[in-house]
């Protein structure tokens, strides 16, 4: 069967080569008239024996319509931020950030330069988090170019960086303490609040904690810890803590702090900050979206699952599975992995238990440990030997079936990617000598 792109359904196609130690790190796409995919390509050293695994380094950017056709290289060796269509490359080496068009050769404006690769998108500039400094400042330039000015002179030397973006508004704690809010096109200061030892913010921008007190970059200390919801003004004082211990506390529609460091967290509920006490000896996995939780009895061996459902308001709960595996939630319900005798953990059978309980489903034999769900409920996987980092691509169809589709496949998940659209195809990374490159594959 032909497909739209010009090649055949089921066999694999390269359409750029790689270097024996390089790999797709991961695919960006980019909206516009006619949509393309940017292909960001690290270079992965070999491992030492006995050591772990070398850390991968960015090294070039390749630019593609949907099918793998008309290649580009572009500049930079890392995509810094993408949005509504607009596209920032950097150089990690030299620290500089292109505003590029992957559409257009000629197109390729640098907007900083000397900066670290902390840069976001903001409306009509280009905001820098520029940490080579110490402490670090915020630089910004329109991103049609222009001159760069500096948005803040300092932010306070925190790890992760205590600023984030909320649209056309830099919200940044300052060495001294206070957090502001900055209009990043004029550079007014919009708001002021002083006495911040720490802040996290949401994704959305809606909500920050607020940690009272004085940075303190060299020590951990804790203090008074406030939910702050900017929508409505509400505030609320939660525990005492250092958010140092709790740096991603976001968690769907929770906040999640732990009181101190290595202690059980505590789980709090968005909006209004109210405390769901977990029952005792286990841990919060996830939430069900039905106002249910999902926890599994802690501590266990490791590989060793028991996994419940938990209603906070009724206090009910399910039993969801007991025994080996490794578990992932879905909306669909929870998948667990169960390692053979064979390979142990890199292949295994993929059981699926509902929400609801029951007794777990196959949903997938003989699958590998490295895997994607394709849109239509068939599963992708790469089936390497334990010390290997290629293996068989394989399609695993819903009756059991297996299918293999490719040799020689990089085990990460990037893969495993299949585009947003049911006719976009399947792009992975072959590491098999003269054969290696970039594929694309319609399953």
């Amino acid at each position: 069967m032909e497909d739209p792109c010009g090649g055949l359904v089921g066999e694999p196609e390269r359409f750029a080569a790689l270097g024996p130690d390089e790999r797709l790190h991961r695919i960006v796409e980019v909206e516009g008239e006619a949509a393309r995919a940017v292909f960001e390509i690290h270079r992965e050293p070999p491992a030492e024996p006995d050591e772990p695994s070398p850390k991968s380094t960015p090294v070039r950017l390749i630019s593609t319509d949907v099918c793998g056709d008309d290649e580009l290289p572009l500049p930079g060796a890392m995509v810094a931020a993408v949005d509504d269509g607009v596209i920032l490359s950097c150089d990690p080496t030299t620290g500089t950030v292109y505003r590029i068009d992957p559409e257009d050769r000629d197109t390729r404006a640098v907007l900083f330069s000397g900066v670290e690769c902390e840069v976001a998108i903001a409306g009509s500039h280009a905001v820098a988090f520029d940490v080579s400094t110490r402490p670090p400042r915020v630089l910004t330039v329109p991103l049609e170019g222009g001159n760069e000015r500096v948005l803040l002179e300092a932010v306070a030397p925190l790890d992760p960086p205590p600023v984030a973006i909320d649209e056309d508004r830099l919200i940044a704690l300052q060495p001294d303490g206070q957090l502001v809010t900055v209009d990043i096109t004029y550079g007014s200061t919009l708001d002021v609040r002083e006495d911040v030892a720490d802040v996290r913010i949401s994704p959305d921008a809606r909500y920050v904690l607020v940690q009272q007190g004085t940075p303190s970059p060299d020590e951990v200390v804790a203090g008074p810890v406030v939910l702050v919801d900017r929508q409505t003004g509400s505030e609320r004082v939660l525990i005492d803590a250092a958010l140092a211990w709790s740096p991603a506390p976001w968690f769907s529609n929770l906040l999640i702090l732990a009181p101190g460091a290595g202690q059980p967290v505590r789980v709090f509920t968005l909006p209004n900050g109210n405390e769901i006490v977990l029952p005792e000896g286990t841990g919060l996995r996830g939430t069900v979206g039905d106002g249910r939780l999902w926890i599994g009895v802690v501590p266990l061996d490791y590989g060793r699952l028991l996994e419940r459902t938990w209603d906070p308001v009724s206090g009910e709960s399910t039993l969801l599975y007991d025994g080996e595996g490794f578990a992932s939630g879905t909306p669909d319900g929870l998948f667990v992995h169960v390692p053979s005798e064979a390979r142990g953990i890199q292949l295994g059978t993929l059981m699926r238990v509902s929400w609801d309980g029951g007794t777990p489903a196959v949903a997938a034999p003989d699958i590998g440990w490295h895997r994607r769900r394709m849109a239509d409920g068939r599963w992708l996987s790469v089936v390497a030997d334990p010390d290997d980092d290629v293996g068989t691509l394989v399609l695993h169809e819903a009756d059991g079936a297996r299918r293999e589709l490719d040799q020689g496949v990089h085990v990460h998940a990037p893969a495993l990617t299949v585009g947003r659209d049911g006719d976009d195809p399947l792009v992975y990374t072959v590491r098999d000598g003269p054969r290696s490159g970039l594929y694309r594959l319609r399953p």
